[in-house]
């Protein structure tokens, strides 16, 4: 395997060219940095590393190989793209079902979402310095924070019933602290590419940044697997 390209990512970090010019969008958003967490393996933080500086320069590399001063090939360039656009842990997930009383968004019956409104500015802190991303939401008026995780379309937190430590570290939904808090009691299961949680599927208000979704589908767990202890967040979203 050839390791030429790394070779551009040297050029793109010392090119005279290149300024960084401050961008103003008129609304701040806070967010703190957090390192790897240890509970990774140095092959894992090799990947995921390699994948931050590679998307990072991915245009300016791609410049580099059309002017034919890369060190690489454009066959070997769209093959490093196609590499690097795969998810570095791969998840498998039974998801959480949209019934006909139980859809993501909109109201019992797939009636229209009457929610509300909000800012848009939702705080944010990193963790795996930009892997991952989590920040409040409140479920029912409780608050919990959670990955948004562009990976997974499903949203839990941990629930009452939950006795494993993954969960006892972490705030547990309350469903008597909710007046539009409901559930069947219908069971779901995901499994990531690291970890896993099983429960049971409800109902509630989810508001996030401001915005409300009525009688929106979530999870509350029963179990928890060990990798989510510890973990600086309540849930996944």
């Amino acid at each position: 395997m050839k390791f030429t390209y790394i070779l551009t990512f040297a050029l793109a970090i010392t090119a005279g060219n290149i300024n960084a010019v401050p961008v103003s969008t008129g609304n701040s958003i806070p967010i703190k940095k957090n390192e790897l967490s240890d509970k990774l393996t140095w092959k894992e933080k090799y990947a995921i590393h390699s994948k931050v500086a590679f998307l990072k320069f991915k245009d300016y590399t791609e410049s580099l190989v059309k002017k034919g001063t890369a060190g690489i090939t454009n066959e070997e360039f769209q093959n490093l793209v196609e590499q690097f656009s795969k998810p570095i842990f791969a998840a498998t997930t039974d998801r959480i079902p949209e019934g006909s009383q139980q859809t993501n968004g909109t109201a019992s019956g797939g009636a229209p979402n009457n929610g509300t409104t909000g800012n848009g500015n939702e705080p944010l802190t990193d963790e795996g310095n930009d892997i991952g991303y989590f920040g409040p939401i409140d479920i029912g008026g409780q608050t919990f924070n959670v990955i948004f995780d562009t990976g997974s379309s499903d949203l839990w937190v941990p629930g009452p019933k939950c006795k494993d430590a993954a969960c006892t570290q972490h705030t547990p939904f309350d469903p008597t602290k909710s007046n539009t808090f409901s559930t069947n009691n219908q069971p779901f299961q995901i499994r990531y590419g690291t970890g896993s949680v099983a429960g049971v599927i409800a109902t509630d208000d989810v508001t996030v940044a401001g915005f409300t979704a009525k009688k929106q589908t979530f999870g509350l767990t029963t179990t928890e697997s060990q990798d989510f202890a510890n973990s600086p967040f309540d849930g996944i979203m």
